[in-house]
């Protein structure tokens, strides 16, 4: 505690995860578009760096354990309307509306990441493990998924108006 009664609330890890996290979504974000493998990488990043958060959530320090911070649904919904009326209580740490937002975003981010990866794992792809689960083949029109390149401009068959 420093004298002027401002708490370190978050340890390192939690400050470091957190911040990694934030710049690995931006990366991926903009890389999201480029046909290399390096937005399936920083997916790989996230993932790593939401389990090792979620691991910390069980074992870490106290204000970074959800038992700390993760109320019922209930709570999180009275602090809610305590924050509309004015009448909110204060938490050092989450609130219990933040715990929620908290687990949530955690969960999506995991969905995130297992929808990326089955979107990757195609049966030609060798960064699956799954293999023939797959969910798109390839999320590029112009993609071959047999060589792995990208095609030329798209071709008209001759019989039919159709894209291969």
């Amino acid at each position: 505690m420093n004298t002027n009664n401002h708490y370190k609330v978050w340890d390192k890890f939690v400050r470091v995860s957190h911040w990694s996290l934030v710049l690995a979504f931006i990366f991926s974000y903009f890389s999201a578009e480029l046909k290399g493998p390096l937005h399936r990488y920083i997916g790989y990043i996230i993932f790593v760096i939401v389990v090792a958060r979620v691991i910390w959530g069980f074992c870490g320090t106290k204000h970074a354990r959800f038992n700390n911070f993760v109320r019922s649904p209930k709570k999180g919904v009275e602090y809610l309307f305590g924050l509309i009326k004015g009448k909110s209580t204060y938490y050092i740490g989450h609130n219990p509306a933040a715990g929620w937002m908290i687990v949530l975003l955690l969960v999506f981010s995991l969905l995130t990441c297992a929808s990326g990866y089955l979107t990757c794992s195609s049966s030609n792809d060798r960064a699956g493990v799954i293999g023939h689960f797959y969910v798109v083949k390839s999320a590029y029109a112009d993609w071959d998924e047999i060589t792995g390149k990208k095609q030329g401009k798209y071709k008209k068959s001759a019989q039919k108006d159709t894209y291969h």
